[in-house]
């Protein structure tokens, strides 16, 4: 199967739309622009990964990646969906193939993560039936201008 082909399996599966160079360079401003303003709104309120978790998640992640992690916990609230949503959307982005924020266990933000439910470094529960994982392939695909 060549590129062609499995951008268009992926475009009919997940209904996204064609986009250009600047749309798909807007979207990506979008994105980092959103984590570091979520990061640094968090990282005030968060605090660093407790032993236990921490010592849970070493044979996953390097020293180096948990040391300035940090963790806070919504207790009540859910964090928001990104702004752009709805300009994706007008672009031709069905709203059910982004990802709701409020229906997630817990949401990175580089190295803060925010968690809604009380985090024990176990894999949480899920707030909803989960997705289906969506391979890098298809991101890379998603993100490849059309010429």
């Amino acid at each position: 199967m060549n590129e062609k082909e499995l951008r268009m399996i992926v475009q009919k599966k997940m209904r996204l739309p064609t986009l250009n160079t600047p749309q798909i360079q807007w979207i990506i401003q979008q994105v980092q622009t959103h984590i570091g303003q979520q990061r640094q709104t968090y990282r005030r309120g968060a605090a660093p990964l407790d032993l236990g978790p921490k010592d849970g998640m070493r044979s996953s992640f390097p020293e180096a990646a948990l040391d300035p992690a940090r963790l806070v916990v919504l207790a009540g609230k859910y964090v928001n969906n990104p702004p752009f949503y709805s300009k994706l959307m007008k672009l031709g982005f069905e709203a059910a193939s982004l990802p709701d924020f409020a229906h997630m266990a817990a949401i990175t933000f580089a190295d803060t993560v925010v968690s809604h439910q009380p985090f024990t470094g176990q894999a949480p529960v899920p707030r909803t039936r989960p997705r289906r994982p969506v391979p890098e392939a298809r991101f890379v695909t998603i993100l490849r201008p059309v010429r």
